[in-house]
């Protein structure tokens, strides 16, 4: 009684909580809220701007990269206040300037108030529609609030448009409100892998509120304003916790991959097989994988960035295998696939920062920005969600603010970003491989994919910053013949002969310019061996974002690079295909894709 006369209410408490002593506000918030942690300070809705000294760290979040700004939205944040760890979500945008260079300690988000019933979700997706310069969102996603155990709905389903400004900002706005007959028979999905094209988005699985799986996918024509439930589900039934990915420059109208995350059984996927989606026939193929495959996980962040010698490269980051703690310290890796040989190449690095719930963009030349995520190696890995997600939230995030510049030609992190970056030419390794290798990779191709591969895009627009972002629409130019469809459909005799000779030519010229500078692209065993974890660097100097690989992951004399890595000797990473029909489609219904055998992680 004497508490509510002294306070009024909950959020007078946390008004007075900036001036009160810490201990003495701890008591009074445990005695309000007893499930909570006692350094929890009340949750409340904020704007998630937050002074560089005490953030924290962001989570849960949507972005997207629109012309010269990237755009988060939603998700939650957490920052110390007076020795108390405040948890908050977030009810504004932010937007992050890409046309100035900055330091990830001093740059400056600028936050848009969103209006009034305007969703604030967790895990949601923002989809870009270019010819109406608008952004769509709060369609997906659960809720944002960070106290689990009331186990908070989300609101009702609708659709929101963001128009940005061209300075920062910008204006949201009700497109199709609830109870609309537009969103008639279909749920809100929650952890479902979202993406958009040119003028549609997909929503593929994911489940509902009541943790009920959501089979099949969801097309937002963007054009029309219209949703369509369609059967055409992944390979595999339905997915959830991965990443969906559009590759604007392959196919009539680009791919998408659909990259790990959960099978129907809750078991994480591997990186064996991905099905690929073809929007323009709404097909799937499996495609098998070679080379250092990551192992399977969910919760890993994915962005793929065109190069300018005609290859497009996936970087993905991170994750956990569905297990918290030391667990999940094993899959705080570096992978890239490149196509169009769907080859895994593993960057040597360190596991030591594990994360879920970040987000990764293509940001211009080689880089790829890294915004936010939880420690996935909190002080609690056991028991409610509270508990767990509340300290995966207090530890600081080694990257201020938690941003954090991958650059992928040198294969490093980085604390900073550049505007003017030149444009992404392809790292050393993929260089070596297709030197080594040519366009061998062809024969291992489905018909289905290698007749998509054979029709390229890569054009100005489609390698711009805009055209490469996990969750951002882009721009579909006009199809152009490209350079790899001889190949691909067989070529003759005298071409594969011209091609390994080019080959051969090339190979010669890289490894004699290799000899006149310093080794500078390098590569641990394959993720999953012991070797990777074994300590290649002396306490404390161990490889993170802002740090290069040591010295000691220079290429081992005599050795040779192949699939993925530096070998003595061969080693065999082939993959059984996947069971398809006449014209290379895997069968919807037939076996999973991920039924392969899993790599597994050392505990």
């Amino acid at each position: 009684m004497w508490s509510s006369q002294l306070f009024g209410s909950l959020n007078t408490l946390v008004f007075f909580s900036t001036c009160l002593d810490a201990r003495v506000l701890d008591v009074f918030s445990s005695m309000l809220k007893p499930h909570q942690q006692p350094d929890v300070v009340e949750k409340r809705q904020q704007p998630g701007v937050i002074a560089t000294d005490v953030f924290l760290r962001r989570a849960f979040h949507s972005a997207v990269v629109v012309d010269k700004y990237l755009y988060i939205d939603g998700g939650q944040f957490s920052y110390k206040n007076n020795g108390s760890t405040v948890y908050q979500y977030s009810d504004a945008t932010l937007s992050l300037d890409l046309s100035k260079d900055w330091v990830n300690a001093t740059v400056v988000l600028n936050p848009t108030t969103k209006p009034s019933g305007t969703p604030n979700l967790n895990g949601g997706a923002l989809w870009y529609h270019q010819s109406e310069d608008v952004i769509y969102g709060q369609f997906e996603g659960q809720s944002s609030d960070p106290d689990y155990d009331s186990n908070p709905e989300p609101p009702p389903l609708s659709l929101w448009s963001f128009k940005p400004d061209g300075s920062g900002s910008g204006e949201w706005s009700s497109t199709i409100a609830k109870g609309s007959p537009a969103l008639r028979d279909i749920e809100r999905p929650g952890r479902a892998l979202s993406a958009s094209g040119s003028s549609s988005a997909w929503t593929l699985g994911g489940q509902d509120y009541d943790s009920n799986l959501l089979p099949g996918m969801i097309e937002f024509d963007m054009d029309n304003k219209t949703f369509t439930n369609t059967t055409a589900k992944a390979v595999g039934g339905v997915l959830r916790d991965g990443n969906f990915l559009y590759v604007p420059v392959f196919g009539p109208s680009g791919i998408y991959l659909a990259l790990a995350g959960r099978d129907e059984g809750g078991d994480p996927i591997d990186y064996n097989t991905i099905p690929v989606f073809d929007p323009s026939t709404q097909r799937w193929y499996n495609q098998t994988t070679t080379g250092n495959k990551p192992a399977a996980r969910v919760g890993a962040c994915a962005a793929g960035i065109a190069s300018t010698n005609n290859t497009y490269e996936i970087f993905v980051y991170n994750g956990n295998n569905g297990n918290l703690g030391t667990q999940a310290v094993p899959f705080d890796t570096i992978s890239v696939l490149t196509l169009p040989a769907f080859q895994w190449l593993s960057v040597p690095y360190n596991p030591q920062n594990p994360r879920y719930g970040h987000t990764c963009h293509a940001v211009g030349g080689s880089q790829i920005l890294l915004v936010g995520g939880a420690d996935a190696n909190g002080k609690t890995v056991v028991g409610d969600y509270n508990e767990i997600d509340l300290a995966a939230m207090a530890t600081p995030d080694p990257n201020e603010q938690g941003l954090a510049v991958f650059d992928l030609n040198g294969l490093k992190w980085q604390d900073h970003y550049s505007a003017s970056a030149p444009p992404y030419e392809q790292s050393g390794p993929v260089q070596d491989y297709y030197a080594q290798n040519g366009q061998s990779y062809a024969s291992g191709l489905t018909p289905g994919v290698a007749k998509l591969l054979a029709t390229t895009n890569f054009t100005a627009s489609a390698t711009s910053v805009k055209a490469n972002t996990t969750t951002t629409a882009s721009p579909t130019p006009a199809p152009s013949s490209g350079t790899n469809t001889g190949a691909i459909a067989g070529g003759v005799v005298g071409g594969v002969v011209g091609l390994a000779i080019i080959a051969v030519v090339a190979w010669l010229l890289l490894r004699r310019r290799k000899k006149s500078k310093d080794q500078k692209y390098n590569y641990s065993p394959a993720a999953g061996q012991e070797e990777m974890y074994k300590g290649h660097y002396a306490p404390g100097t161990e490889p993170g974002p802002g740090h290069e690989p040591g010295a000691d992951m220079q290429k081992p004399e005599g050795a040779i690079f192949r699939d993925g890595h530096w070998v003595s000797e061969m080693h065999n990473h082939s993959v059984g295909p996947a069971e398809l029909d006449e014209e290379g489609r895997a069968e919807l219904d037939e076996r999973s894709p991920h039924s392969q055998q899993r790599t597994e992680m050392p505990a």
